[in-house]
């Protein structure tokens, strides 16, 4: 577990899902990517293993926003168990902000997945897996862009082929939005029919009354290139987080630096 000191209780949990070792590149930390963007939001953060969450030796319901790294976990090491989906649908059901994000998820939950694994998918990702990768195509589509009129419309990026300081991600899931959630990302040169590379989500989970947000992305988010890209796309997605309508509002980035510049005009007019 790690953390970043402030002077009240962390808002912000990165959970660090991303177990895999066989058939990726997996140093173990890519949490760094996460924390380096999400430690100038002011909200107080900390991160913690995926397993901590599973045994309850920390609780998401203690935190507003989650973000929870899947990177390339796929089937041999679960992207989310029974007990971590249970723990991810209490969050949702008390009005929790939730960003996850990897290149397996559909495939893991809903085509090898059982009936509860794609109820959870459907229910709690607002997704629709449609393909292990872009027309089932592996190492052919590395790049995302953001849709109209909705909250990621500017943002246009890369994500690796391997060749970019973290991993191949020659599968990244094609999902369609259901249940309410709006689909916000395609990837290049792939018709939306054929799905897309992100869906979010703003309103109550089940029947609860709380109002919750989702962003799914179906590719890593660390994979994301260049490191000014990722950090928009990070800002619009806590943007989105923390506009009242969710959905709305145009995109507006949240500053990642800060520089005090000289008064214009010198002399001020009384």
């Amino acid at each position: 577990m790690a953390g970043q000191p402030g002077g009240s209780r962390a808002q912000l949990l990165i959970v660090d899902g991303f177990d895999r070792q066989s058939g990726t590149y997996n140093p173990r930390n890519f949490i760094r990517q996460h924390a380096g963007l999400l430690a100038n939001q002011r909200k107080g953060l900390l991160s913690a293993s995926n397993e901590a969450i599973e045994n309850g030796a920390l609780s998401l319901n203690d935190f507003i926003y989650v973000d929870w790294i899947l990177g390339d976990e796929s089937t041999a090491d679960n992207t989310f168990t029974t007990q971590e989906q249970q723990r991810v649908q209490s969050f949702l059901l008390q009005g929790g902000m939730l960003l996850v994000s990897g290149s397996e998820i559909g495939w893991d939950l809903v085509a090898k997945g059982s009936d509860g694994d794609k109820a959870f998918y459907q229910n709690y990702l607002k997704a629709q897996y449609i393909a292990d990768a872009p027309n089932g195509d592996a190492h052919t589509f590395y790049t995302f862009e953001g849709l109209d009129d909705t909250p990621f419309r500017t943002i246009n990026g890369n994500f690796d082929d391997g060749t970019h300081g973290t991993f191949d991600v020659d599968w990244p899931d094609a999902i369609k939005a259901i249940n309410g959630s709006t689909l916000g990302l395609s990837y290049k040169n792939v018709s939306t029919s054929a799905g897309g590379a992100g869906v979010y989500y703003s309103g109550p989970f089940g029947s609860s009354n709380s109002g919750a947000k989702l962003a799914y992305l179906a590719f890593p988010l660390e994979t994301v290139y260049p490191k000014i890209t990722r950090e928009t796309l990070m800002s619009a997605i806590l943007n989105f987080f923390d506009s009242p309508s969710g959905i709305d509002k145009p995109f507006t980035p949240l500053p990642l630096t800060f520089k005090l510049l000289p008064n214009v005009p010198n002399p001020f007019n009384p």
